[in-house]
């Protein structure tokens, strides 16, 4: 592995959310805008539990109007008018489409549910972000990234859950 690949690995959240942030907008500038939309500013929430020093990096609105906010330390979940924070050293897998290895079933979802990415926390949680538009893409590198870092804690034992999409059944 060059040098190069070793310091992105050492980027905080914050710097790699920046770029896929760009890399979308980039994208949707390109191709049109999809029926999700990314908002690399957004306004401030006075009710987002952000902790002392987290600032807000960007947010992505779904297809049906539901925001994901994501920050220097969590991703935010808006849920009937509530947000429900997911540290990212809480996360331990991530699937695309389903929790699941069988590609005929993915497959067959992937016309209703292509960007849809699940979010697993340790204590085996899991957090849907549907209708991502081409949002998806950027989205999906950056979990990809911050499950390769070494400073992510192990999965939970007994569990199953891979620590990414690349990962095999044991």
């Amino acid at each position: 592995m060059g040098l190069a690949a070793m310091s992105v690995l050492a980027w905080s959240p914050e710097k790699r959310l920046l770029v896929e942030f760009r890399k979308i907008l980039r994208w949707a500038q390109r191709a049109g805008q999809s029926a999700a939309t990314v908002n690399p500013s957004p306004a401030p929430i006075v009710a987002l539990p952000l902790e002392p020093g987290e600032t807000v990096v960007g947010e992505v609105t779904n297809r049906t109007g539901r925001r994901f906010r994501f920050g220097t330390r969590a991703v935010y979940l808006e849920s009937d008018r509530q947000w429900v924070r997911v540290p990212y050293d809480s996360i331990v897998a991530y699937h695309h489409i389903v929790e699941t290895k069988s590609i005929p079933q993915k497959v067959s979802l992937k016309k209703e549910y292509g960007d849809r990415l699940i979010l697993v926390d340790q204590h085996g949680i899991r957090y849907e972000l549907d209708g991502l538009g081409r949002a998806f893409q950027g989205l999906h590198n950056f979990f990809t990234w911050l499950l390769a870092r070494d400073d992510k804690p192990l999965q939970p034992p007994g569990r199953g859950l891979a620590r990414g999409p690349w990962a095999r059944d044991r």
